[in-house]
């Protein structure tokens, strides 16, 4: 719980930890950020592998989901989150042993 200098209180279910990049090998940008719901994701990745693209909203549940197969070199797409409403979600892509998350801010 949050209280602010006028007592007002407020809470949450979901914690933000604040990292974003828990490999930091692992070179992903996703942007613009904030945006009005469309997002562009590339990363590079040496070798195949599959890679799971996940976000959820502020209390944990999945609002996209997308496996890739047997990915390798630079990826570039495009995510439409426009049918979602304005709010902060959290973006994952995991590999087998890398994880990269970051918030992103649909206005």
């Amino acid at each position: 719980m949050v209280t602010d200098e006028n007592g007002c209180s407020s809470s949450a279910d979901y914690l933000f930890t604040g990292e974003e990049n828990l490999d930091s090998n692992w070179n992903v940008l996703v942007y613009p950020n904030p945006s009005g719901g469309i997002f562009n994701v590339e990363y590079v990745l040496s070798a195949g592998d599959n890679v799971m693209i996940e976000i959820s909203d502020a209390i944990g549940q999945l609002v996209y989901t997308e496996e890739e197969k047997n990915v390798s070199g630079v990826v570039k797409k495009q995510i439409d989150l426009s049918n979602l409403a304005a709010a902060v979600y959290v973006i994952k892509l995991k590999t087998h042993d890398q994880l990269y998350q970051q918030k992103i801010f649909i206005r």
